[in-house]
């Protein structure tokens, strides 16, 4: 099970097991990460260093990073050194673009990654940056995993693994970050659909889940430019530029999940399921986040856009539910279902007793009548299963978090 949401941290299970948000203490410094401007500030040309401070929610402390421009070489690509406690790393990237990853050893007990984007570079003028935020790598007194030895296995199999874009949402409430948020996005889901598909095809499983976040995250703040009409005073800049993400999110997660069919096999079942829809939010009266530098350049001075902050897609009851294997009615398009309905049809079909206390029914009208006659649900005693769950508390980050998606008012 990969990119669940909710269950962090991770509980011993009978399997494989990542957790998703929300991840309480996952970073350091700012979970949105950290805007850095370099100015050109004495004629020469070359931009000042600039320190920046990062503190650590676990321990209260602080730590520091040091940025350079380190100068531009002639395939156009841009250096800068990131230095903290005397070590120094070099990232290189193109304009609007990525560096690789980044890792710092800050006293916090674990490693921490982050990638570099170039914003804006003006030469004679200064450079505009992005930092993601400081995440904390799994070790042995935080994880993500279960059993904690699969961070080492997911590790050399594709590499650096941030379970999920921290901070995505509050990027999504500054126009700024369009420009890159949607690939910042779409690269952490590729990035979760590797290690999906290395585990899908290690080990034979009798039930696999993987998570995909994407569309969820692309429509809260890309919907005002998908439907302008319905909001008060969408810049048209901004619908210009960013009309087609939630499009091009679609045709990601379908091309995704494309991936994992072509190791699908006839003896397997395969379920899509959405736990929600989208649509327009609208808003009653304009509450504008106006800024003096806009989504297109920090270093040009372009007049101010203004996108109102109230303005996003929100989560509707009705989603998508696609069913399909050897057991299942091939009559296309069936009437609705409950998301309740999900787990005992899910059960049914792995062969499992259901307990029968559980909310939902068995979809039967999904099933093909001579398998339902040949295996027709079995049930048993739902108490037989309950078990005591510890508490929880969820810190005020994750809880502003949920909150701003629309799980919880």
């Amino acid at each position: 099970a990969i990119n669940i949401p909710g269950t962090f941290p991770p509980e011993p299970i009978v399997g494989d097991f990542i957790s998703g948000f929300p991840m309480e203490e996952s970073m350091i410094g700012d979970d949105m990460g950290t805007f850095i401007t370099l100015e050109c500030l004495d004629g020469s040309g070359r931009p000042p260093s600039k320190t920046v401070s990062f503190e650590d929610r676990r321990s209260g402390k602080s730590y520091t990073i040091a940025f350079d421009f380190a100068g531009r070489d002639d395939r156009d690509r841009y250096h800068f050194l990131l230095s903290h406690d005397g070590e120094s790393q070099e990232a290189v990237l193109a304009k609007d673009g990525w560096s690789s990853w980044l890792t710092f050893d800050l006293d916090v007990g674990c490693q921490v990654k982050t990638r570099l984007r170039l914003l804006d570079a003006v030469e004679g003028r200064g450079y505009r940056l992005y930092l993601s935020p400081l995440s904390r790598m799994p070790c042995d007194s935080w994880s993500y995993y279960y059993p904690p030895d699969l961070a080492d296995e997911v590790n050399e199999a594709v590499g650096a693994y941030v379970p999920h874009e921290i901070g995505w949402w509050k990027l999504a409430t500054r126009p700024i970050s369009f420009g890159f948020l949607y690939e910042y996005l779409a690269s952490g889901e590729r990035t979760r659909t590797q290690v999906g598909l290395h585990l899908y095809q290690q080990r034979d499983w009798p039930l696999f889940i993987q998570v995909i976040t994407l569309l969820d995250r692309v429509q809260h703040p890309f919907w005002p430019m998908r439907e302008p009409d319905k909001y008060d005073s969408i810049d048209p800049r901004l619908v210009s530029l960013y009309g087609d993400r939630i499009d091009m999110a679609y045709m990601e997660v379908d091309s995704l999940i494309g991936e994992f069919l072509k190791h699908v096999d006839d003896n397997t079942i395969v379920l899509v399921v959405s736990d929600h829809g989208f649509h327009a939010r609208r808003i009653k009266k304009s509450i504008y986040s106006d800024t003096k530098k806009t989504v297109l350049g920090w270093f040009r001075r372009e007049e101010p856009v203004k996108q109102p902050r109230l303005a996003k897609g929100v989560h509707k009851d009705e989603g998508v539910y696609i069913l399909s294997g050897r057991p299942i009615r091939a009559e296309g398009k069936k009437d609705k279902i409950a998301i309740v309905d999900v787990t005992p049809t899910v059960l049914y079909l792995l062969g499992e007793k259901i307990p029968d206390d559980l909310d939902g029914q068995v979809r039967e009208d999904l099933i093909r009548e001579g398998y339902l006659e040949k295996y027709p649900p079995s049930y048993t005693d739902g108490r037989c299963g309950i078990r005591e769950t510890r508490p929880r508390e969820i810190d005020s980050s994750a809880l502003e978090q949920i909150k701003s998606m629309g799980y919880i008012e």
